[in-house]
């Protein structure tokens, strides 16, 4: 993308080609191919850094292969925007925390981000959970703003137009946290107007992309769909051998399988991921929080939609990831 190739990849699956082949989309071996197993959110944050440099300092950054441990000057780069992306977020983190109770109370929150362990170890693996984070900190202050004006105000469809924005690049970030959070909060609140608001937005929003993923596969998320029917180390089911075949045919879903995984991803989460790297104390305090009432009711329903968030979150992400992904919902949305 850097180099206005397009999302393509100059690693050229069989089972892509024949999947594309099926649907009468025929593709040079020689030549690049659509990427067709991945979102397109974070690359293409990263095709955006690369894209603005000049031609010579972004061809000077992959000029010599490094001797190991060092890396090419994209591994720099890549570090040092998902550096600044975490402290962007420790900037919204604030904001949330003191618009829905006080400046002391966000300056906490940032704090406890800024020293959380899991969030730096995925910074340094710039796997992008920092832009994740940022995008899903931006879409609750949008519904804190939306909750208190009127739908129909003028500021009521702004808040919900960036809402619906901020959910369809979710969904391109990564396809299962394309849950549709807002609309959730909107059905609470009754808000037929901001509901309507964020479907529509949302799908002018990934409605292109799909377009695209359908000319090529038949399917809207494109082969990222046959995720939901892989596993990694599965015999029957590798997402590696997988992608080696070529057949066009998409792999069986087995309901056994999603359910073993599904119940994998959970006990994983209740008893390691939240307690870890300092989310013991984050979410005992959440937890315990539930005993209380907060003064005002806004601050109630967003703790609500929060918590049915996560749990979404973690589900979608059990049941529809083959496990190679690395970002983890844990991360993205408790710590």
């Amino acid at each position: 993308m850097g180099d206005r190739q397009g999302f393509t990849t100059s690693i050229n699956y069989p089972q892509a080609h024949a999947v594309m082949q099926r649907h009468g989309q025929l593709f040079a071996m020689e030549k690049r191919l659509p990427e067709l197993y991945h979102a397109p959110g974070y690359a293409g944050v990263i095709g955006l850094v690369l894209g603005v440099l000049p031609d010579a300092t972004r061809e000077a950054l992959f000029a010599e292969a490094p001797t190991p441990p060092e890396g090419f000057g994209t591994d720099y780069l890549l570090l040092g925007l998902n550096v600044v992306v975490v402290w962007v977020a420790a900037l919204q983190t604030w904001r949330l925390g003191t618009r829905l109770f006080d400046p002391m109370v966000g300056g906490l929150a940032a704090l406890a981000l800024l020293i959380s362990a899991p969030v730096w170890t995925h910074a340094v693996a710039v796997d992008g959970t920092p832009w994740a984070m940022v995008l899903l900190l931006g879409l609750f202050q949008m519904l804190v703003w939306a909750d208190g004006e009127e739908p129909s105000s003028r500021r009521g469809w702004i808040a919900w137009t960036e809402a619906g924005a901020l959910v369809g690049v979710l969904f391109l970030t990564d396809y299962p946290w394309g849950t549709l959070l807002a609309v959730g909060h909107a059905m609470w609140r009754r808000s037929w107007v901001g509901l309507s608001l964020a479907i529509v937005v949302a799908g002018l929003v990934v409605t292109p992309w799909m377009v695209r993923n359908i000319g090529l596969t038949g399917s809207p998320v494109a082969l990222a769909a046959q995720d939901l029917a892989l596993r990694i180390d599965d015999p029957t089911a590798d997402p590696e051998v997988w992608r080696t075949t070529l057949s066009p045919a998409l792999p069986p879903v087995s309901l056994n399988k999603r359910g073993n995984k599904t119940l994998t991803t959970l006990q994983e989460t209740l008893g390691h991921q939240l307690w870890s790297g300092g989310g013991l104390v984050l979410t005992a305090f959440f937890v315990t929080g539930w005993i209380y009432r907060f003064r005002k009711e806004g601050t109630n329903r967003l703790r609500t939609v929060f918590a049915i968030a996560l749990a979404v979150m973690v589900l979608a992400n059990g049941l529809m990831n083959s496990e190679e992904g690395e970002r983890s919902p844990t991360v993205v949305v408790a710590h």
